[in-house]
């Protein structure tokens, strides 16, 4: 079976999480999908970068911002697969964005949950606990634009 678990950049250093990574990776052959979008705002801020969002994700206009944005996510990705496997815990650890030709496109990493819905058993997303509430609002109301998605229900995903 197929786990998915996606990890808000705040969360990579989380004991809970840790722990709940390690027993979910035992069921499941897992990927992880580790965000950073904390880091990513306050580097942008000391650049001077607008922060700007769509429901997409960060919209970075420039590829001096893109490539600031990718930098700290594959940081994060290295930092966190050393880290993992360190401790034992099988799981590939990916960035939220995908290759289209040779062009890498970063996507908010909610919405790749939900385009990776039909390929996993099993999806958790780890967030601050002050954002749950929202998170499954938002969830709920992207869901329903996605047709496999029955009446935007949310079955396979734990918050």
């Amino acid at each position: 079976m197929n786990g998915l678990i996606k990890i808000s950049g705040d969360g990579i250093k989380s004991k809970k999480v840790l722990k709940e990574l390690k027993d979910f990776s035992k069921k499941y052959s897992t990927v992880v999908i580790i965000g950073g979008g904390t880091n990513i705002s306050v580097e942008f801020e000391k650049k001077g970068f607008e922060i700007k969002f769509c429901p997409l994700g960060r919209i970075t206009e420039s590829l001096e911002e893109k490539k600031l944005a990718i930098k700290i996510l594959k940081k994060n990705q290295k930092y966190f697969q050393n880290f993992i496997d360190a401790k034992g815990i099988k799981a590939r650890v990916e960035i939220p964005g995908r290759n289209v030709g040779s062009v890498l496109c970063p996507e908010n990493g909610d919405i790749m949950v939900l385009s990776a819905y039909l390929g996993f058993d099993k999806i958790i997303i780890f967030t601050r606990e002050n954002n749950v509430k929202a998170k499954k609002l938002w969830l709920e109301k992207v869901a329903k634009v996605f047709g496999h998605i029955e009446k935007g229900k949310l079955d396979k995903i734990e918050i």
